[in-house]
């Protein structure tokens, strides 16, 4: 769907490709990070904390375990030595 929206901007064919594969991925995410604003905004007017504390501390070691084992181990992305 953005394809013929970036071809009409002038992109190159390689940029078109790169950013229709990263609109798709990002898509996935739309609805799990829909529902966690909601809920996150709920429990923040009922004053409910501790869940919005411990979501947050997994995210980090989720994030942060997930970013080091695409780097290290699978060798993704660009990693100074």
């Amino acid at each position: 769907m953005s394809g013929p929206i970036l071809r009409f901007l002038g992109q190159q064919e390689e940029i078109i490709e790169l950013t229709a594969l990263y609109i798709q991925v990002c898509w996935l995410g739309l609805y799990p990070g829909a529902v966690t604003s909601t809920m996150r905004r709920y429990l923040q007017n009922q004053n409910i904390k501790p869940p919005l504390i411990i979501s947050g501390i997994l995210a980090l070691v989720v994030s942060t375990a997930s970013t080091a084992i695409l780097l290290y181990v699978v060798d993704i992305g660009y990693v100074l030595k």
